[in-house]
């Protein structure tokens, strides 16, 4: 793969990295970027039902494999384009997983790339290891939290395991900030935000 810049999504669990990570994809496409989209999240791999992609049961070539592109100059890389049905468990331990992603970078028929962004799990876990030991030429990451204060902790807990691997955080993002409550239609006040 020819990638001039990576760009890393991860986050406390449940708060949107997936959704910020195929919005950064997209946008940089429209913006005439050939982009590579690397679901990394390789229990709940969700990016092809944001980008209305059925798993098909893809197959890789002899010796790569082939990202699916659903729209011109996005390729897609997600272990949910492997799978023949959607509610197929993954459960797999760091040994696999580690190797899953290796083969995801290197194996992977990407072209020339502009940028390759990746959507990582929750946390500093093996996926985490895996994508600062196997990627270079980091511009960042963007770490995705919520308003919650444990949500507020692991991020920065996130940033300095990313801080300690070279690999510079871009910025963090606030989702779910302001929300409002369907039954007495006033916004609530998020946690740690009195």
């Amino acid at each position: 793969m020819s990638s001039r810049k990576v760009i890393l999504v991860t986050g406390k669990g449940g708060v949107g990295k997936t959704t910020v990570a195929v919005n950064v994809a997209v946008l940089l496409t429209l913006q005439g970027c050939r982009v590579g989209l690397l679901d990394a999240d390789i229990h709940c791999p969700n990016i092809p039902n944001l980008l209305g992609m059925k798993p098909s049961g893809i197959d890789g070539l002899l010796e790569r494999i082939e990202p699916a592109s659903p729209m011109e100059k996005l390729k897609v890389v997600s272990m949910a384009l492997f799978l023949h049905k959607q509610d197929t468990p993954i459960a797999w331990r760091g040994p696999i997983k580690h190797g899953v992603i290796r083969q995801f970078i290197s194996d992977s028929a990407w072209g020339e790339l502009d940028f390759l962004v990746v959507d990582l799990p929750a946390g500093t876990g093996d996926e985490a290891m895996s994508a600062v030991t196997f990627l270079r030429d980091f511009t960042g990451i963007f770490v995705v939290i919520t308003p919650h204060i444990l949500s507020c902790v692991d991020g920065k807990r996130i940033a300095s395991f990313y801080r300690h691997n070279n690999v510079p955080v871009l910025g963090v993002i606030e989702n779910m900030t302001d929300m409002a409550c369907a039954r007495c239609q006033q916004p609530l006040t998020p946690f740690g935000k009195a």
